[in-house]
């Protein structure tokens, strides 16, 4: 690490999050960047909101009594 900061090629900076960065050659020789974010994503809020199941949402919209057919596409401006 220390060669390449004083190549000037890294710039140390202080970070609030920050993940290991690694190059790892591939079978053809070239070089991949892997980032390291499993702690990252142990800090992350996990969302267990199901998704609602379509059977029950069509089944819903084939006993609704109206139905309409709404232009969404300009709905932020209107």
């Amino acid at each position: 690490m220390n060669q390449y900061i004083n190549a000037k090629w890294w710039e140390p900076r202080p970070a609030t999050q920050a993940a290991p960065l690694l190059c790892i050659p591939k079978k053809d020789g070239t070089l991949q960047t892997v980032l390291d974010v499993r702690q990252h994503n142990d800090n992350t809020i996990k969302d267990v909101t199901p998704l609602p199941d379509q059977e029950v949402i069509c089944e819903d919209v084939a006993k609704a009594r109206y139905r309409s057919k709404i232009d969404l596409t300009d709905a932020y401006e209107q």
